[in-house]
């Protein structure tokens, strides 16, 4: 069952100039912060289904304490490290050109798992973003 009615690329996203691109991108979908459903936190607002897209590059220089990579994509957009509560509630995913794929649910600092459905509908999402740049998708698999 799904539990995401849209996904929102956020704006402090980086740019995806195709779907499956040639340097590593990390992704994080936001379910909560700090156990709600709908926040506002340092000039984001945001609910579930929040997604962040960022090259691998830009969220190393987070120097994130949570984590090398997932931890650094939310801190680079969101200013500050996610909450303990937090960071069972945000799914993390990678991509890597040389295997030709998106990676769903491979962070070790973020353990939410998302289902079947909502893994369906954030791959939709990537590729209407990458597509033309589409930040609101409703979730087509719910």
């Amino acid at each position: 069952m799904s539990e995401i009615a849209s996904f929102r690329i956020s704006c402090g996203s980086d740019s995806l100039p195709t779907y499956l691109p040639n340097e590593e991108y990390v992704c994080v979908v936001i379910y909560k912060v700090d156990g709600q459903t709908k926040w506002n936190k340092n000039g984001h607002s945001g609910r579930t289904g929040y997604v962040i897209i960022k090259k691998s590059t830009n969220c190393k220089t987070a120097n994130s304490g949570k984590g090398q990579i997932h931890g650094g994509c939310y801190k680079a957009v969101m200013g500050e490290e996610a909450s303990s509560s937090t960071e069972k509630t945000v799914a993390g995913h990678s991509y890597r050109p040389n295997n030709n794929k998106w990676h769903w649910d491979n962070s070790g600092t973020f353990t939410k798992k998302m289902s079947a459905n909502d893994k369906k509908g954030l791959d939709y999402a990537i590729k209407q973003y990458a597509k033309n740049g589409t930040q609101t998708t409703q979730n087509p698999y719910r």
